[in-house]
């Protein structure tokens, strides 16, 4: 069944329920039927806008499992060395003092090498440094630093000079 709802006429039938419209407007006017094989009943001037037919909504589906809560925190720790410390091969970067800081989840303990991340999660770690051959050590020199978690490097997460 298309149904139409026509405008500009008085006693006019919106019904269409020839399966051939469609979705076509047919064309009223008085007496001369809608062009799809029945008479709309229109007046003349009558113009028709098709109006879709909606079937009742359905049930609501189930509602699906609660995702993790996450933490919308800022976590944030900076450490550095004053004066410059001195590196040596194959030894861990000693940081003497703490810098800005934010939240609890990341912890340094000054003069030590080691930060400790409470939460798992993914983070970005950065590292800045000016780097100078010990004295007596002549170019070319081949320096390497990686980060490394619970000992062990961190892929992607070596330089080298």
């Amino acid at each position: 069944m298309r149904i139409y709802k026509c405008n500009n006429c008085s006693g006019c039938k919106p019904v269409c329920d020839n399966p051939a419209c469609n979705d076509n407007c047919p064309s009223c006017s008085c007496n001369s039927g809608c062009g799809c094989g029945s008479n709309c009943g229109c007046n003349s001037g009558c113009g028709c806008e098709f109006i879709p037919v909606r079937g009742a909504t359905g049930p609501t589906g189930a509602t699906g499992a609660t995702g993790a809560t996450g933490t919308a925190d800022t976590q944030l720790l900076s450490a550095y060395s004053t004066p410059s410390a001195p590196g040596t091969a194959g030894n861990a970067l000693l940081f003497d003092l703490n810098g800005a800081s934010s939240g609890t989840g990341i912890t340094h303990t000054p003069g030590d090498s080691d930060f400790t991340v409470e939460d798992p999660g993914i983070y970005t770690v950065a590292f800045h440094g000016n780097l100078a051959p010990a004295s007596g050590v002549n170019f070319p020199l081949n320096v390497i630093l990686e980060l490394q978690q619970n000992g062990t490097v961190v892929p992607g997460a070596v330089v080298q000079h």
